[in-house]
């Protein structure tokens, strides 16, 4: 579990210790830990302060919980082991990373888990300043989420602007070399070289159309490195008088070596030539749940 913590994790940790030492206290108890990561990860503190909480508030309850007579001093010192509570959090903040598909125990999980031991001194002081653990979640995934997602996107915006731009040459670049592409017609292509052919093809108007306008949709993470992204293209059909062609493609991305690839894509006519415009789509049955 210890191998799983980020530096910035552990440095909470070891001002948690600090913290405990200062105070002659017996155990690093959750107040420690929460003063150690309240003062090793600034942004973190910085999105508490945006739900309401106030960190000076916060620190002084802490710190006079801490020195409260009566508590338990330790005479030595030189060694401080974590409290039951404590080991507690780290095994949750395990399962806290894994809900976020984190290889990596943050300094963020570290404070949802100790959120959940609700009957700890230092969740009540955050419950007491208006910290939600609900809340938190949500805004801290919300932010996950942004981060995973922006090299994943950057990779789908230079597709995009190769398909647009007809550089034909660089489609196969964007491919698994096992890739997979079914069309609407339900032929299969296997191989990058095959997908990127029949790209060009109907990008270059081989089936009488050209891109108006192409829309990815929110991507869904499977895992942490495969994500499934929808994506809808308008094209103009080369027949006077047809309203624009709708297809959607659902791509699977998948990342190795720091880079996002196109391993599978299944292309769906939902809207033939003609079509009035203003008629509602139903989404194709086999789209994952929750998808637009």
């Amino acid at each position: 579990m210890f191998e799983r913590l980020t530096e910035q994790a552990r440095r909470s940790i070891f001002f948690a210790r600090y913290e405990a030492t200062h105070y002659s206290s017996t155990f690093i108890e959750t107040e420690h830990l929460l003063l150690g990561i309240l003062r090793e990860d600034k942004p973190l503190a910085a999105t508490l302060q945006r739900r309401g909480a106030s960190l000076d508030e916060i620190r002084g309850k802490l710190e006079e919980r801490i020195s409260a007579p009566g508590r338990k001093k330790n005479s030595d010192t030189t060694e401080v082991h974590l409290s039951a509570e404590c080991h507690r959090i780290l095994k949750n903040a395990a399962g806290e990373a894994d809900r976020f598909s984190d290889p990596n125990i943050g300094t963020a999980h570290l404070l949802l888990a100790l959120l959940s031991e609700q009957e700890s001194g230092a969740a009540g002081i955050l419950r007491d300043s208006g910290v939600k653990a609900a809340q938190l979640r949500q805004e801290l995934e919300r932010g996950a989420n942004a981060q995973r997602d922006r090299p994943l996107q950057a990779a789908l915006e230079e597709f995009f602007q190769s398909w647009v731009g007809g550089e034909f040459k660089s489609f196969s670049s964007f491919f698994e070399d096992d890739a997979m592409l079914i069309d609407e017609r339900g032929t299969q292509y296997h191989g990058s070289a095959a997908i990127a052919e029949y790209c060009a093809n109907v990008r270059t108007g081989g089936m009488d159309m050209n891109t108006l306008e192409v829309t990815p949709s929110e991507a869904y993470f499977l895992q942490e490195k495969v994500a499934v992204v929808p994506v809808d293209w308008v094209f103009a059909v080369a027949v006077a008088g047809q309203s624009p062609r709708l297809v959607r493609s659902m791509l699977v991305m998948r990342e190795h070596d720091g880079q996002w690839w196109i391993a599978a894509a299944q292309l769906t006519e939902v809207r033939p030539p003609g079509v009035d415009t203003n008629e509602p789509l139903d989404p194709p049955a086999h789209w994952p749940a929750g998808a637009p």
